[in-house]
C-alpha cells in the first residue's frame, strides 16, 4: 500500500486517464503539463481523496457543498480502479481510508 507522506492515506502510484460524462479525467503521481491540481491525500466529505496530481479537481464540489456527486463517483470508481493501496469504489462510498476528524477542506474553497 502507498501511503501519502503522513503515513494515513492512500497515492496515486501510475498515470490514468479516463473519461467520464463526456469529460477527461487525469490522476499521475508526479506533477506534468496537463496536471495543475495536487491534492495532499485526505479526508473530503467524508471520503478518501489519494495524494497524487490530477488534470482537474473532481472533488471540488464534495468540498464546496459537502456530498458527493454521481459525477465524482465514477470519476473516482475509474480512475483508481484496480489502484495498488487505493480503495475500491464500495468500500470508498463507505468511507474506506477517510478519517472524518481529518477534513483538510471541510470549508469552501475557492477553485
Amino acid at each position: 500500500m502507498v501511503l501519502s507522506q503522513d503515513g494515513r492515506y492512500g497515492a496515486v502510484t501510475e498515470n490514468r486517464c479516463v473519461l467520464v460524462d463526456g469529460a477527461e479525467y487525469a490522476a499521475a503521481p508526479c506533477s506534468g503539463a496537463r496536471m495543475s491540481f495536487y491534492h495532499p491525500g485526505g479526508t473530503v466529505a467524508f471520503r478518501l481523496v489519494p495524494r497524487g496530481w490530477y488534470s482537474l479537481p473532481w472533488w471540488r464540489d464534495a468540498a464546496r457543498f459537502g456530498y458527493w456527486s454521481n459525477t465524482a463517483t465514477g470519476i473516482y470508481s475509474a480512475l483508481f480502479q484496480d489502484m495498488p493501496g487505493i480503495p475500491d469504489v464500495k468500500a470508498w462510498k463507505k468511507g474506506a481510508g477517510a478519517d472524518p476528524e481529518d477534513d483538510p477542506f471541510d470549508e469552501v474553497r475557492d477553485w
